[in-house]
C-alpha cells in the first residue's frame, strides 16, 4: 500500500511538473490531482523539491546502474569503459528522447534541467575522473593538460542538454549531435 501511495504521488507529480512546469505546480495540485490528503503528501515526501528528487533517481536509476556495472567491470580495460560508457549514454539518450525534448526545450523546465545535470555530474562524473587516472597509470592517456582534456570531455554532454535546445528540437538533429559526439570522442581516445 505505501509503496503504490507513493508511487501514486511520484507519476501523477511528474505528469504535472511536465505539464505546468515544476515551478507553476504547487502541493495543492499534486493534492488535487492525487486525491491524497496534504498530510497524507507529507507523509511520504517533506517537500515539493523531494518530490523532484525522487522522479528524477527514479527515471535515471537505469542508467546509473547500468554504467555503474561498465565503470566496475574488472574484466575491462578503460578504453573499453570508456566507449562503452558513451554507447551506453548515447543509447539512453536515444531511447528517452521525447522526455528530454520535453524537458530541455521549454522554459518553464529550467529547475528540473538543473536537478538532472547535477544527479549525472554527482554520479558519472567521479567514475570518469577515475577511469582517466586509470589511462594516466597505464600510459594510455599522455595529455599535456589532461585535467582540462577531462573536464572538456565531460562538459560535451553537458552543453549538449543544457545550452543547446535547438539541438534537441529536432530528432535528426538530435542524433547527429550524439553521433558527432560518438565520433570525436573515438577520435580523441583512438578508439
Amino acid at each position: 500500500m505505501k509503496k503504490n501511495q507513493e508511487n501514486n504521488i511520484l507519476d501523477k507529480s511528474y505528469a504535472l511538473f511536465l505539464d505546468k512546469g515544476y515551478n507553476d505546480t504547487t502541493m495543492q495540485d499534486i493534492i488535487t490531482e492525487t486525491k491524497i490528503s496534504k498530510w497524507g503528501i507529507y507523509h511520504y515526501f517533506k517537500s515539493k523539491e523531494e518530490i523532484l528528487d525522487r522522479i528524477i533517481d527514479k527515471q535515471l536509476e537505469e542508467l546509473f546502474l547500468s554504467i555503474r556495472k561498465i565503470f566496475e567491470d574488472t574484466k575491462l580495460n578503460p578504453v573499453e569503459k570508456l566507449k562503452k560508457y558513451i554507447d551506453l549514454k548515447n543509447q539512453y539518450f536515444r531511447d528517452k528522447y521525447d522526455l528530454i525534448k520535453t524537458v530541455y526545450s521549454q522554459e518553464k523546465h529550467l529547475i528540473i534541467r538543473h536537478f538532472i545535470s547535477q544527479k549525472i555530474k554527482n554520479e558519472l562524473h567521479p567514475y570518469i575522473i577515475k577511469i582517466f587516472e586509470e589511462w594516466q597509470k597505464l600510459g594510455f592517456f599522455k595529455f599535456e593538460y589532461s585535467e582540462q582534456t577531462i573536464n572538456i570531455f565531460l562538459s560535451v554532454h553537458d552543453f549538449m542538454f543544457n545550452y543547446a535546445q535547438d539541438i534537441i528540437k529536432d530528432k535528426k538533429e538530435f542524433e547527429l549531435h550524439l553521433l558527432a559526439v560518438k565520433s570525436l570522442s573515438d577520435k580523441i581516445f583512438n578508439f
